[in-house]
């Protein structure tokens, strides 16, 4: 839709340059603009010559019905060996054309009254002079909407004088009975309402004694004279007139309603009969040919069998062995087919137990404390363990599920994958990290366990797609990296190497200060639990705000500048500065995921820029002394009661604002209450 008002003005444009061109050169016989006419053509709203366009015309051409230019007479005689009115209605349906033709055409009369003769059991009687042989065909045969239950049925009229249409429970035939009409005996009406009663047609069902009516339609009647009662004597006289005209049409509208009844019960009956005989003969059909059913039926047979009891025609022997040899082979087909599925559901099966027991090995870990936690790979890394693609490539339908926690030998194998996949990614990127051979020498920390292991993806820093900076990866991120610009089909089949991985060289640098402001090194051992006990103490001088942060926030907060400066705060003004608002770590991620929970609570205005909130604070200090009681008040309103916007506006303030292009944790916080 974006494109169609650009190809709109092209085409104008080039209109408007062939008019000028047109109008430069001589020609007698064209009006004066001022006396010519607008244009009686459109715009044209596609580029001309449109590909597109063009294959759907051809589309529509190679799709065009033959029947609708042959001539009548043979049309007449094709549809003279129909069984009902109903195939005829069924073809007008099809096509304008179609219903011009059986519809709008006095002329074609003569093949829906054939088409009636023809009906079997018994012919469909002829129509009152108020109904058209196509309005006739649908009100025999077109389905509606039961008037209790309000479903859909296909079953005709119950009532063809009352229009009562019931689906078949029998609990709305009980209850229509019971609500809706009444004996016209039970009205305790005075003798002049009981002339209302002659115009009424009566429940035409020969099962039921008595004339029974509508109760609403009588009681509507009655509230109608009453009211024209009122207006004059000589309105009461043409309206009873009126009345006794449609009275006297009744005994032949009844009479008309009391054979519809005969001819649908008999249809009915041999409706069932032909189904029942199409049934056996399909079990019969099926038991011969050593063949179930269902198989039988989801071949063309079931399609014939289908079309043979709609028409009302019994499938004779000649009938199967016609294509007896079409069915063999559709059998065939659909046995392979069935056996295809059921092997990749249990393929799926399998792969989808595979994640699971993948899930829970990464909740296990996560659990268990930072050091002791276990490094596991991507899932389709870890699809790729020998004894995983043993267990989920070409499982038998009936075989057991897998059993990773009690089965001794599966999990000695996964065990010994784990550890020997953890044991080549260490070397692998101790070797990018410039460290290839890395022996243990004593105390010292492993090049991978330090705190300056920091990868990027160039993978991820090369793609077009990726318009976000990439994002810094310790060792354990980096194994369960996966590409997000990459597609579904690619992630699985890319494989993991450490060669896509480089040094982050501004997070080692970052890494490195924080270190040495608080007095470690990075190869010693207890390094890591003296960056986790600094907590929200990191902050960055080259911000005009300098915030708290922790280690893992300060690591991308350093991709803002060119150089890095970062310095440790004291315990006591770490804890002032975040006193009302702690930094929730993980919270952009979150909040920028695809899912549905995370569009919700991006829409909710409960976000405030902490950027904003320290130069406001800053402010109102620096000012109180110097400044009147009413600014000072303005300046602590605008401490306490900061600006609450959603979390897309938030980003937008901070880019317009403050020249923040991607949000950090250390940049908001929100507060739901």
């Amino acid at each position: 839709m974006s494109t169609a008002p650009e190809v709109v003005v092209c085409a104008s444009e080039d209109v408007r340059s062939k008019a000028a061109s047109s109008a430069s050169e001589p020609n007698p016989g064209r009006l004066d603009a001022s006396n010519s006419l607008p244009p009686k053509k459109r715009a044209r709203t596609y580029p001309p010559y449109s590909l597109d366009r063009r294959d759907e015309r051809q589309n529509r051409q190679e799709k065009k019905c033959n029947l609708e230019h042959m001539p009548l007479e043979i049309l007449a005689e094709i549809l003279s060996y129909t069984t009902s009115s109903r195939d005829i209605l069924a073809l007008a349906r099809c096509s304008k054309s179609f219903c011009q033709l059986f519809v709008n055409n006095p002329n074609t009369t003569f093949i829906w009254r054939d088409a009636r003769a023809r009906c079997v059991p018994i012919p469909i009687p002829d129509p009152t002079p108020n109904f058209t042989e196509a309005s006739y065909a649908a009100f025999l045969f077109d389905g509606g909407t039961c008037e209790i239950c309000k479903s859909r049925t296909k079953k005709p009229y119950h009532s063809f004088t009352l229009r009562a249409r019931l689906c078949e429970k029998p609990s709305c035939l009980s209850t229509w009975r019971k609500d809706i009409i009444c004996a016209c005996t039970s009205f305790q009406v005075l003798p002049r309402y009981q002339r209302v009663l002659k115009w009424f047609p009566q429940y035409d069902n020969p099962d039921v004694r008595g004339r029974y009516v509508r109760k609403a339609a009588v009681q509507n009647e009655i509230n109608e004279i009453n009211r024209i009662a009122l207006i004059s004597e000589e309105e009461e006289d043409r309206y009873l007139h009126r009345k006794n005209n449609i009275a006297k049409r009744l005994p032949l509208i009844e009479q008309h309603a009391r054979q519809l009844i005969e001819w649908r019960n008999q249809w009915n009956t041999y409706r069932e009969e032909v189904r029942r005989a199409n049934d056996e003969m399909l079990q019969v059909h099926a038991f011969m040919n050593e063949w179930t059913s269902h198989q039988l039926w989801l071949t063309s047979y079931g399609v014939l069998h289908r079309n043979k009891t709609a028409a009302l025609e019994m499938i004779t022997q000649r009938d199967f062995e016609l294509m007896k040899s079409i069915i063999e082979q559709e059998i065939m087909q659909n046995s392979a087919r069935k056996e295809r599925v059921e092997a990749e559901l249990a393929h799926q099966l399998r792969r989808k137990q595979v994640e699971t027991r993948y899930n829970e090995l990464k909740e296990q870990e996560r659990k268990k404390p930072v050091n002791e936690r276990q490094i596991l790979p991507s899932l389709p890394e870890f699809r790729r363990f020998s004894i995983i693609q043993v267990l989920q490539t070409n499982p038998s339908n009936d075989a057991p599920p897998i059993n990773f926690v009690d089965d001794g030998f599966v999990s000695r194998v996964l065990k010994k994958d784990l550890a020997n996949w953890k044991r080549t990614a260490r070397e692998s990127m101790a070797a990018v990290l410039g460290f290839p051979g890395w022996r243990s020498k004593g105390d010292i920390l492993h090049p991978i366990d330090r705190l300056t292991a920091r990868f990027i993806c160039t993978r991820c820093q090369k793609s077009a797609k990726n318009t976000r900076p990439a994002r810094s990866l310790d060792f354990a991120e980096a194994c369960q990296h996966l590409c997000p610009h990459l597609e579904k089909k690619s992630i699985s089949t890319n494989l993991w190497k450490a060669e896509d991985f480089q040094p982050d060289e501004p997070a080692i640098a970052a890494a490195n200060q924080i270190l040495a402001a608080l007095g470690v090194s990075a190869t010693d051992p207890s390094s890591n639990q003296i960056i986790e006990d600094a907590g929200l103490r990191i902050v960055c001088k080259l911000c005009p705000s300098p915030l708290p942060m922790n280690y893992s926030i300060a690591v991308h907060h350093c991709k803002r500048h060119i150089d890095t400066d970062f310095a440790v705060l004291s315990p006591a003004d770490a804890a002032q500065a975040l006193s009302d608002h702690p930094i929730e770590t993980g919270l952009v991620d979150s909040l920028m995921r695809s899912s549905e929970d995370a569009r919700k609570q991006r829409s909710l205005k409960i976000y405030y820029c902490r950027h904003c909130n320290y130069s406001s604070t800053k402010i109102g200090t620096e000012q109180s002394a110097t400044t009147t009681a009413l600014q000072v008040t303005q300046a602590v309103r605008q401490t306490v009661l900061p600006k609450a916007t959603s979390f897309d506006g938030l980003r937008s303030h901070l880019k317009e604002k403050h020249g923040i292009t991607w949000v950090g944790d250390e940049d908001f916080y929100r507060q739901p209450e």
